[in-house]
């Protein structure tokens, strides 16, 4: 899987517009504008708020089913079966 490594700075243009650099690790650049960057910036971190919760939920799955408890109950059914 490749994964691009982005770095932002802020720089001024001429006409002194509030613009953002972004340089990938392919060593491209672009420009796009304060704003762009910001909301971006922050459906980034949306995105990532959202991949932390859906992360423990699976987190959460997993000891639900897995857990030291459902085995506790497995054993506890077996012992009932063989009597």
């Amino acid at each position: 899987m490749k994964e691009l490594v982005f770095q932002g700075f802020l720089c001024y243009n001429k006409d002194m517009k509030n613009e953002v650099n972004i340089t990938t690790s392919s060593t491209e650049m672009m420009t796009i504008s304060r704003a762009e960057y910001e909301s971006l910036k922050a459906e980034r971190d949306e995105l990532n708020q959202k991949l932390d919760w859906l992360m423990e939920q699976v987190r959460l799955a997993k000891k639900k089913v897995y857990g030291t408890s459902s085995e506790q109950t497995k054993s506890a059914n077996k012992k009932s079966i063989g009597k």
